[in-house]
């Protein structure tokens, strides 16, 4: 009973996260953001920048992301309580990471280097606490993949799923739904994380 409790309690704060976010979103803009995501931002452009991928040009190899993997694994292992929410970490992040930075990146460079900033922020987890990173990487998600949206109206209407399919809508009017759904697919998962803890 108390973990149904617990359970309910969760999904409760969720959905007022999920209502003041939505509001959040409507208005957000980024001078109006907290100065740590403008200067993850910043960061993602100046190492862009520094590695000369103007004509988007790949930096990584498949071995370089085969690591990155790797990273994480031991990032997973090297954690107390991981093992919990091991398939939201070890099969998720890199996913979520490389999902976001289809639509955000202007190149391979910047794309790679948002991929590197979520493994930097998983690594400043406290020991005791693997799920420390998951409201910055959510924060992180949420505010550059919408102010790409905002930007980028007709683009958008090409976003990619989870399975690798591209919603070929040709129409702007789509952005906002595909958005959204990909939103909830973020938040459904963070949910499922935490109901395997209390479950």
């Amino acid at each position: 009973m108390k973990k149904q409790l617990q359970l309910a309690l969760v999904v409760l704060v969720l959905a007022l996260f999920t209502i003041d976010g939505r509001a959040t979103l409507k208005s957000s803009k980024w001078e109006d953001q907290p100065e740590e995501l403008q200067e993850i931002v910043q960061r993602l452009a100046s190492v862009s920048d520094e590695k000369g991928v103007a004509n988007n040009k790949r930096t990584s190899s498949s071995d370089e992301i085969l690591k990155l993997k790797s990273e994480i694994d031991q990032y997973s292992q090297s954690h107390s309580g991981t093992n919990l929410n091991w398939h939201y970490w070890g099969n998720s992040v890199e996913s979520i990471y490389r999902l976001a930075s289809r639509q955000v990146a202007k190149n391979y460079g910047e794309s790679e280097a948002f991929v590197l900033e979520g493994v930097r922020l998983l690594q400043a987890s406290e020991n005791d606490d693997p799920n420390a990173a998951l409201i910055p990487m959510l924060h992180l998600i949420v505010f550059h993949v919408h102010d790409w949206v905002e930007s980028h109206p007709i683009e958008t209407g090409q976003l990619w799923d989870s399975s690798g399919k591209l919603f070929s809508h040709s129409e702007s009017s789509y952005a906002r739904s595909l958005w959204e759904f990909h939103r909830a697919t973020v938040e459904s998962r963070i949910l499922d994380n935490l109901g395997a803890q209390f479950g």
